[in-house]
């Protein structure tokens, strides 16, 4: 089954995703979902010898992956500046997408994910 998308669903989507963002149950089971799937990550990458990270914006999540050791880039400071978002669109734009890169590159260095070798500049 095909799923043909028009200017009118995107706008009736919107509207329901809206609604349902404001509603706590919702939104606390989304946390849990996004939660889960992420712990099962971690676990995935554990299985075959790899250490895990997320790097987030979302305040719960970080709070929830932090609480089991997993190391978290907290990006809400930076994704909390409108300068830095695409116009009339929460994703990040080129300039966030270059404070990410820094962001990211110290993570792993500070975390020891990225062996010593493999850094340039130090």
């Amino acid at each position: 089954m095909a799923v043909i998308r028009t200017e009118e669903t995107n706008v009736r989507q919107d509207a329901a995703d809206a609604e349902r963002i404001q509603d706590p149950e919702f939104v606390a089971r989304m946390n849990q979902l996004g939660a889960a799937i992420v712990a099962a990550m971690d676990e995935s990458a554990q299985t075959v010898g790899a250490k895990f990270a997320l790097m987030s914006r979302v305040p719960s999540l970080n709070a929830a992956m932090e609480a089991r050791d997993i190391p978290v880039l907290d990006l809400s400071n930076v994704m909390n500046n409108a300068d830095l978002t695409l116009e009339g669109d929460p994703h990040p734009n080129a300039a966030a997408n270059g404070i990410i890169t820094l962001e990211l590159m110290r993570f792993l260095k500070q975390n020891n994910l990225v062996p010593q070798r493999y850094w340039r500049g130090e």
